[in-house]
Formats: structure tokens, C-alpha cells, sequence
């Protein structure tokens, strides 16, 4: 992989990062400011309205938004026309029915009405496919503005009900309206898409049926295994002891978006990319885990560093007794330094991808119970965690199969320990510093800018180290050939 094809790759990743970015930052100014003002019940049914969202959204997309991104947007067009009508009646009545779901678990808890639910599951369930389309087709210009207006007008409804200017049914009344107009926005582009240009022919159509199928399938258990611990753990502690596991295996911010930024945008190049060898795939991986890393690693040792300030600052002490269960926890994030099921994804692999994702949950749930009588609630994090790795090396061994070399051969091994000394020496250098002349609050704010300095910095030495290694960028565009 040539320098112009890696700073193609950066560039959609940055693009649909942002893309995605802005709604995920307002939820997590809301949720700070929410768990501190509302009441623990108002607050439980708001969290428990967007929990359900998440989980139900997956089902309804069953894995097709990943799916289009596997694909060149003209193929995708190809496939989209060649469905059947009762093929796409089916499916809108799958998320019809999704939606009555959610429609009913939320009117039978009496605190919304049914019809919002319903239309705001739906609104938001095509919105997400939607947008999947609009990123294998670039149109980034449309996204990010469209995604920055909704992320402020999301957090002005917010600001507004805090302010008790509007009432709770205002509130998601709002939401709604301003999902159904995001839908409404992207609905032409679509139309756009599906009709510009010729659209590719479909050839082996039960090889796209099976990955579709696979794809869906892994998405629903990725996020069946994401929030299982949390349920069953509340089945067998009190709210209270439940609220302690719950802020201590919250999930970090962004991390999943970037994952899924660079990721698919690997899957694009992969897609789009004139050399289909295992040499440009192996180059792909190892970019995308250089850029990744980036990321992961300076936001690894700030969590692992800062976390009491972090506790004390976001939470107001509330729930330092989570600490132990959070450090346990966040050591599953140096995996995400890799996106192990691309290169699986790539080459239709969703077999291996679904057994490697039950094989995780079964690990995770087999070792659960006797780790939570060895340690308690950390050995329940503790279980999720090794089922991760053991996942991870499931995906690595595959993967090295395809590609035909060996699994060290996958990571960016040099790179990374580079990385991991030099990181993990400036946080505890500059965490020590820091705490012994400055408040909790004053060194979260420090260390924080420390790891978007760190990032930044990296990132830019990657991209220069890069140009090193492959030489500039060709200058002038070349002709595409048609894809």
C-alpha cells in the first residue's frame, strides 16, 4: 500500500469519525449532567429508553449497515436493486415489528406513550442505514454538518427539560421530530445514490446472502455480549451494588466510533482497491492498527492513571468503590488497537467471525460465576476481559491463515512497543507530577489535554514516518477505472 492509498485511509477514517462523533459527544454531556441533577428513577427510566434503543436498533438492521460496507458503492447499488419487492416488504415489516416491540416494553413501563416509541425506532432504524450508504459513497459534506445541527439541537432539548422549560414528554416528543427530519434529509441523497451511475452486476448471490446473514447474526451477539453482564448481575445484586459494576465497566467514550471509523474504512479500501493480494490486505491491517494505536494506547494509560481523579471529578466520589472493578475492565482496550474481523470480513469469512463471537460469550459465561466467588465483582469483569483476548488470538490465527503468514506478522509489533514504552512513561511521569501540587479536578483537565496533545502528536509522526517508508503521495489525481 502506497503512501496516497494510507492517506486515503486516514482521511475516511478522520471523515466518518466525525461523521459519527458529535451525536456521541451530546450523549455523553447529557449523561454527565443528567446522572448529577435528575432523580436516580427519572434518570434509571431515561437510560433504560436509550438501552433499549441501542439493543433493538441492531436487531432491526440486522447487520446490514456493516454489510454495505464491505462492498464498492456501485455493487451495493447492484444489490439493492436486485432485490425483490416482497424481499424489501419483508424487511420493513421486520422493523415495523422491532419498533412495536420497543413500542411495547416502553408502554408497558408507563412512561411514554406507544406511538413515540414506535416512530422514534423507526426513524432512527432507516437513519442508520442511511447513513451507512452515504459513507461508502463519500458523501461526507452531507454527514458531518447534518450530524453537527443534530448533535446541538439534541443537547439544547437537554438543556431545555434541566431547565425545566419543556416536560419529559417534550423532551423525547422533540427527539423524535428531529430524528424523523434527519431521515427526511438523507432520503434524497439516497435516491441520488441508488440512480447515479450503472450499477454492478450481482454475481454469486448466496455468497452476499451468507455474509449478510452472518453479519447479522455477529452484530445482535456483539451487543448481546455487550450488555449481558450487566443484566445478569443485576439479577443477582441489589440496585445499589449493580449501580457500583455499572460505572465500573462503563464503556469508554468514542472508542467503539473510532473502531468502526477505520475499520470501515479499511473495509472500503479493501473493497475498492485494484490490488486484491494478501500483501495490499496485510499492508491495510498493519496501517490501520499503526493509526489505531494512536488512539488506544494514550487513552489506556490516562484510564489506567487517572482514573481516581476521574471518578472523583465526573462522579463526585460517588462510586469509588467501582475503581477496582473500572481498572480490571478497561484492560480489554488494547485490543481495540486492531480490527481483528476485517480482513475476515473481507474475504467472507462470517462463519469464523460468529464462531469466534460465541466462543467469547460462552468463555465469558463460563468463567463468570466461579471468578465472582474467587474475587467478587471484578472477577466478573476480569471473565469478559480473558474471553476477549482468547477471541482476539481466535481472529489472529484465522486471519494469518488467509493471508498466508504468521500471526506476529498481522501486528505492527515494533511499532507497538515503541508505543506502549513511550506512553506509558509520559502518563506516569506527568500523572505524578501533577497530583502532588494540583486539585483532582485541575489534574483531570491536564491530563486530559495530555492525551489530545498525545494523539494529535502521534498521529502526525505516524503519517511523517509513513511518508518516510513509501514516499510522497502521487500529486495529481489519477483516471478511476470503473469499480
Amino acid at each position: 500500500m502506497d503512501a496516497k492509498s494510507s492517506n486515503v485511509l486516514f482521511s475516511n477514517s478522520i471523515l466518518i469519525f466525525l461523521a459519527r462523533f458529535f451525536p456521541q459527544l451530546a450523549v455523553i454531556l447529557v449523561i454527565i449532567f443528567f446522572s448529577r441533577q435528575l432523580d436516580a428513577g427519572v434518570y434509571g427510566n431515561y437510560q433504560g429508553f436509550w438501552t433499549q434503543v441501542y439493543l433493538l436498533n441492531t436487531v432491526a438492521c440486522l447487520g446490514i449497515p456493516a454489510f454495505f460496507m464491505t462492498y464498492r458503492p456501485a455493487y451495493v447499488s447492484g444489490i439493492l436493486q436486485h432485490l425483490k419487492l416482497f424481499q424489501v416488504v419483508l424487511y420493513i415489516c421486520w422493523v415495523l415489528g422491532i419498533s412495536g416491540l420497543f413500542s411495547y416494553l416502553q408502554h408497558t413501563a408507563e412512561v411514554l406513550p406507544w406511538y413515540l416509541s414506535f416512530f422514534f425506532l423507526l426513524a432512527y432504524s432507516f437513519s442508520s442505514l442511511c447513513e451507512s450508504l452515504l459513507i461508502i459513497s463519500k458523501r461526507y459534506a452531507l454527514l458531518v454538518p447534518v450530524n453537527i445541527l443534530y448533535a446541538i439541537i439534541f443537547c439544547l432539548l437537554h438543556w431545555l427539560y434541566l431547565q425545566n422549560s419543556i416536560t419529559y414528554f417534550d423532551l423525547f416528543e422533540g427527539l423524535l421530530f428531529l430524528s424523523i427530519t434527519r431521515l427526511i434529509v438523507y432520503l434524497p441523497v439516497i435516491r441520488q445514490f441508488l440512480k447515479a451511475g450503472a450499477a454492478e452486476p450481482i454475481d454469486n448471490i448466496g455468497t452476499i446472502r451468507a455474509l449478510w446473514m452472518h453479519l447479522g447474526f455477529y452484530d445482535v451477539s456483539q451487543m448481546f455480549f455487550k450488555w449481558i453482564d450487566k443484566f445478569i448481575i443485576s439479577l443477582m445484586v441489589s440496585g445499589g451494588v449493580f449501580a457500583i459494576y455499572y460505572n465500573g465497566t462503563i464503556d469508554i467514550p468514542f472508542i467503539p466510533l473510532l473502531l468502526g471509523a477505520i475499520g470501515g474504512a479499511s473495509l472500503m479500501q479493501l473493497a475498492g482497491s485494484k490490488h486484491t493480494g494478501n500483501k495490499n490486505a496485510l499492508s491495510v491491517v498493519l496501517q490501520s492498527s499503526r493509526l489505531l494505536s494512536c488512539a488506544i494506547f494514550p487513552l489506556f494509560f490516562f484510564l489506567v492513571f487517572f482514573r481516581q481523579e476521574l471518578f472523583d471529578v465526573v462522579f463526585l466520589s460517588k462510586y469509588n468503590a467501582a475503581l477496582p472493578i473500572f481498572i480490571v475492565s478497561i484492560f480489554s482496550l488494547p485490543l481495540n488497537a486492531y480490527n481483528l474481523t476485517t480482513v475476515l470480513q473481507n474475504h467472507h469469512k462470517g462463519f469464523i467471525i460468529n464462531t469466534g463471537a460465541v466462543l467469547d460469550l460462552l468463555i465469558a459465561l463460563g468463567l463468570m460465576y466461579p471468578l465472582y466467588k474467587a474475587w467478587g465483582l471484578p472477577g466478573v469483569a476480569f471473565s469478559f476481559v480473558l474471553s476477549s483476548y482468547v477471541q482476539a488470538i481466535f481472529y489472529l490465527y484465522h486471519t494469518s491463515r488467509i493471508l498466508q503468514t504468521s500471526m506476529l506478522a498481522l501486528l505492527p509489533v515494533g511499532n507497538w512497543i515503541v508505543k506502549l514504552i513511550i506512553f506509558s512513561s509520559l502518563f506516569i511521569a506527568f500523572h505524578y507530577v501533577l497530583q502532588a501540587g494540583f486539585t483532582a479536578q485541575n489534574v483531570l483537565i491536564c491530563g486530559s489535554a495530555l492525551v489530545v496533545l498525545t494523539i494529535a502528536i502521534a498521529l502526525w509522526i505516524e503519517l511523517t514516518l509513513l511518508k518516510r517508508q513509501y514516499g510522497e503521495a502521487v500529486p495529481e489525481r489519477q483516471p478511476e477505472e470503473h469499480r
